[in-house]
């Protein structure tokens, strides 16, 4: 009896297995197929969301050809009022003229005017006209991009583009900060982008996109494969390896390119070479140069240079080619025992041109007024009643000696004059506006009556943002001179923030030169320097830490030295009206 209710058990349970199974396999069956539908579903999103990716870039890619529509190549526009870029070997042959034309996928061709070169770096800016507004593509972070990263190529290769819609290729980036030698003094691509998107002739000067579309380089280089054609000419083709100018690097670039200004790299005039011990070393150094001013001697060990660590020779060539002219560079070393951490400005490198290159005043007159304009849409509205506020002013005057005073600020509804009166230290109170100093004295004098009048009537046009008028200067004539960075640094010699400045330069008087240097995000002024060449003496204001006060941006620290000392002012927190 027990036999049999064992085989009745086992045969229910080989039943119930029979049933069982077919509905797991259903179910597995159920879900390979959800799981393939929703594979498919995500890769038809990822195509689609692809073309209208493309779709919505294309207006923007430009087929540059000259003014009797020959040649090509490529660029991308960064702005509605049709600026781009492209490389310097694109327009080269333009320059007589500085004219060309240039393709957009509406099918139509635009007058094309070329503005600032950078022969070095093989970068060039131009202007296109004829159009009210012009679809541009944003700018990304070439820094971010890591080998593996998808990304987008787009121009005009061996001039295929029908009707002037432009060519697409897809891969990924296959390497970062490479460094390519350049050519006849020229076309250097340094701590540049390397993919394996196909790029080829005629795509010299298109964009390099991210997978968001927004520009992280500038295609101008390839490793070809020549083959031979008739006659012994050779034409190139891509082997799967292309080189892009990164945007970062192309950022210091843009204000003097878009100013029309022959554009240089810079240089501290030293160079470095790897000692018995694998070190990094500075081999040749010039006297008075950048670097020997820095206190740098040969034997000296690099340890790093613009916040980068240098671990051989080809890192400083690398890093070293990203940096325009004058621009300020940090630098870690080895003196003898001793680790150091200076600042140096770059001398501007040579740039080999047949013919001298003249800036074109309307280009550049257009471009310091772009950036005048910028800044005081961004500083906002004029005070419409009285602001008032304290600040501590803590320093060395002129001769020397310290101060921590309480000072008070005031500008007027109709932006009349400005008062300082440092309370604690009795002293009369000092008023000045657009012209100068108009009564009163200041316990840190300035050693010339014009570049102290030349200091107050800068810093009473930047609280009230009156560069015009009250004025007798109301006519100044601003050029534009390109970009510089303003640089934070600790103890360490590590780079703690940068601002990207573009600079305007105008003469007030006869004798003060005054440069302003405003951010070119913010578009907030940043930086004030005045100039008396006669005596060699400068001032240099630094304004930070903005704040919104009655519609208007007001800075609440202001960094001041040179001529008149040094000292820090802070504006204290709830102490300004309204």
């Amino acid at each position: 009896m027990n036999h049999h209710t064992g085989d009745h058990r086992r045969f229910g349970v080989c039943l119930a297995a029979l049933v069982v199974f077919p509905w797991a396999a259903l179910n597995v069956r159920g879900n390979e197929i959800a799981a393939g539908v929703e594979t498919r579903s995500l890769a038809v999103r990822a195509e689609t969301a692809r073309i209208e990716l493309i779709a919505r870039l294309t207006p923007t890619v430009v087929c540059i050809f000259n003014e009797r529509q020959m040649g090509g190549g490529s660029g991308v526009l960064i702005d509605a009022q049709g600026y781009g870029l492209t490389n310097y070997h694109v327009i080269a042959s333009l320059l007589g003229t500085r004219r060309g034309l240039a393709g957009l996928s509406d099918g139509k061709l635009y007058e094309l005017e070329v503005l600032g070169i950078d022969p070095g770096g093989d970068l060039a800016m131009f202007r296109l006209t004829g159009k009210e507004r012009f679809d541009f593509a944003e700018l990304g972070d070439s820094d971010s991009l890591s080998p593996g990263d998808r990304v987008l190529a787009m121009g005009n290769p061996f001039t295929l583009a029908e009707h002037y819609s432009p060519s697409v290729s897809m891969g990924v980036v296959t390497g970062v900060h490479r460094y390519q030698e350049g050519v006849r003094g020229g076309l250097l691509y340094t701590d540049c982008i390397q993919t394996d998107a196909a790029v080829n002739p005629g795509n010299s000067g298109g964009p390099l996109f991210d997978e968001a579309g927004r520009v992280v380089g500038i295609n101008g280089r390839i490793s070809p494969n020549w083959e031979r054609a008739v006659r012994g000419e050779g034409s190139r083709f891509n082997v799967g390896l292309g080189y892009a100018i990164s945007v970062n690097q192309i950022r210091r670039f843009i204000p003097g390119l878009r100013a029309g200004l022959l554009v240089r790299h810079g240089t501290p005039q030293a160079t470095v070479t790897t000692d018995r011990d694998g070190r990094v070393v500075f081999d040749q150094v010039m006297e008075d140069a950048p670097a020997w001013d820095a206190g740098i001697r040969p034997g000296d060990e690099l340890i790093a240079f613009g916040g980068r660590a240098m671990g051989s020779p080809n890192d400083y060539a690398n890093i070293l080619g990203v940096y325009p002219e004058h621009w300020p560079v940090s630098v870690v070393f080895g003196h003898g025992n001793e680790l150091r951490a200076e600042r140096l400005r770059l001398e501007p490198l040579r740039v080999p041109m047949k013919k001298p290159y003249q800036v074109d005043p309307e280009v550049n007159a257009r471009a310091a007024a772009r950036a005048l304009g910028a800044y005081l849409r961004a500083q906002g509205s004029v005070a419409s009643q009285p602001v008032t506020w304290q600040a501590r002013r803590t320093g060395i005057d002129a001769s020397g000696q310290p101060f921590d005073v309480l000072i008070t600020h005031s500008i007027d509804a109709e932006g009349g004059t400005e008062e300082i009166r440092e309370q604690d230290g009795g002293s009369p109170v000092l008023r000045f506006n657009a012209g100068g100093i108009v009564g009163g004295v200041t316990s840190t004098p300035i050693r010339t009556r014009a570049l102290s009048d030349a200091f107050y009537a800068v810093r009473y046009r930047a609280n009230s943002g009156r560069w015009n008028s009250p004025s007798a200067e109301q006519d100044l004539k601003w050029s534009h001179i390109g970009a510089d960075e303003m640089l934070g640094m600790d103890s360490d010699g590590r780079e703690t923030s940068s601002i990207l400045l573009e600079v305007i330069q105008a003469t007030l008087g006869q004798n003060i030169v005054v440069q302003l240097g405003f951010d070119t995000e913010s578009h907030l002024l940043r930086r004030v320097v005045l100039r008396e060449p006669p005596t060699g003496l400068e001032v240099t204001q630094f304004l930070d830490d903005y704040r919104l006060v009655d519609g208007r941006w007001i800075p609440r620290t202001v960094r001041v030295d040179g001529a008149i000392g040094e000292y820090t002012e802070r504006r204290s927190d709830g102490k300004v009206s309204p």
